[in-house]
């Protein structure tokens, strides 16, 4: 019980942290996140598949049971 809760904490305060970090680029007329996925064109599935890949391994490694 105590795991699934730390793990939608970290989950609800990454999401609110990608909006904190969207926001402020809005704010100060840098490229957003979303703007520089676009930019990446047919790249930004590759950067997709090895962010997940090394999010999957580390929680394999930490949360290993």
């Amino acid at each position: 019980m105590e795991v699934n809760i730390i793990l939608l904490v970290w989950a609800l305060g990454s999401l609110l942290f990608l909006a904190a970090v969207e926001a402020f680029t809005v704010w100060r007329g840098i490229p957003t996140i979303s703007a520089r996925m676009q930019a990446l064109g047919r790249n930004a599935m590759i950067v997709v598949i090895w962010v997940m890949f090394l999010v999957g391994y580390l929680s394999c490694h930490f949360w290993e049971g």
